[in-house]
């Protein structure tokens, strides 16, 4: 994943970081009491934050609202 991280550069995460990043996230998600009864709201741009956060809550189980109107 790559994102815009100034002016002059980018952010860059390969796969094999970004499943280890996801794993621990959720990990940390599911000791701080995140359940599929308490779900995890994302309020933010799209980044590679908010896509590890994402792939943590579904890699642990946990609903994480999005969107269901197209975007246009």
């Amino acid at each position: 994943m790559a994102e815009r991280d100034g002016p002059d550069g980018w952010r860059r995460m390969g796969y094999a970081a970004f499943r280890t990043r996801a794993r621990e996230i959720g990990d940390w998600l599911l000791s701080a009491g995140a359940t599929a009864d308490r779900p995890v709201a994302i309020l933010s741009e799209n980044s590679i934050d908010h896509a590890l956060l994402a792939f943590a809550a579904m890699h642990v189980g946990i609903p994480s609202p999005r969107s269901r109107r197209p975007i246009r």
